[in-house]
């Protein structure tokens, strides 16, 4: 297995530079593609697949889409900083009927009172249990709302609570409990992609396989450095069909499930094929 598992140290030249690219790459293979399918979800156009992929199957946060619709409402990505299960959630509102009864004296064309009433709404988040850190968001308009968010390193503490800006009424709840398993999946996976979850242990397991990518750039580049026409800047020589197949077949499968890598293989494809065209030789 060696030149696979383990690299042989004693090589010399290119076969070095191979052990070192196959090696690193057999070793990181998982961890890379745990980075890769981690971040999809965060990505323009993976993203919103993966949210409406998991909303058809029912694994994702059923509670943000059916509890509550409202007209006025806009989702939540609106005040940033939100989980990614919560994005797309859309807000309540308040209600301004109850600015003349509610709110300890709150009027409706008085900003300021958002602010007098912050106090009272963190009371009440203390004694729903909300403890350590959290974000409060302050209402904005008269149908604005509280909003706490606490949204810890380790997911399963992910907690939103919305109040109503005039009466102080618990409007709506949302958290870890109320995800499905694929919004889980999704939060869990953010958190340790980004080396947070278990502490300076995760951003050494994270460091990994970003040394593996910089390692397999390299080493790549020098074997084709290596292998290509001497004294030229051109591809090496051709491989067997059946390996060619096979990576076309895996770059075919990546470029579906990544679009833009997919788009980039395409556009790779045509200037391939213009270059090779205009260096033809005439036909006589």
């Amino acid at each position: 297995m060696a030149g696979v598992l383990w690299p042989r140290l004693r090589a010399r030249g290119r076969v070095f530079w191979r052990d070192l690219h196959a090696v690193t790459g057999v070793w990181s293979v998982a961890l890379i593609a745990f980075l890769l399918l981690t971040g999809l979800p965060w990505a323009v156009v993976q993203g919103p697949l993966v949210r409406g992929a998991f909303t058809a199957m029912g694994i994702g946060n059923e509670a943000a889409r059916f509890d509550r619709v409202s007209p006025r409402s806009t989702p939540m990505a609106t005040l940033g900083g939100v989980p990614w299960s919560q994005e797309t959630a859309p807000m309540t509102a308040s209600d301004p009927a109850h600015a003349e009864h509610g709110g300890g004296g709150h009027h409706a064309d008085a900003d300021d009172a958002a602010v007098a009433g912050a106090d009272a709404i963190a009371a009440k988040a203390q004694a729903a249990g909300i403890t350590g850190g959290y974000r409060l968001y302050l209402p904005s308009g008269p149908t604005g709302i509280y909003t706490v968010m606490v949204t810890p390193r380790h997911p399963e503490g992910q907690r939103t609570l919305q109040y109503d800006r005039w009466s102080g009424r618990l409007l709506w709840e949302n958290g870890w409990n109320r995800y499905g398993i694929g919004a889980k999946a999704v939060e869990l996976g953010a958190q340790i992609h980004m080396g947070r979850y278990f502490g300076l242990p995760n951003q050494l397991l994270m460091l990994l396989p970003c040394i593996a990518i910089i390692l397999l750039v390299v080493s790549g580049v020098t074997m084709w450095w290596r292998r290509r026409p001497r004294g030229r800047l051109a591809t090496p020589p051709p491989v067997s069909g059946a390996r060619l197949r096979g990576a076309i077949t895996l770059l075919a499968v990546a470029g579906v499930f990544l679009p833009l890598f997919g788009a980039s293989l395409l556009v790779l494809a045509v200037v391939d094929r213009i270059v090779a065209t205009l260096r033809r030789p005439a036909v006589a």
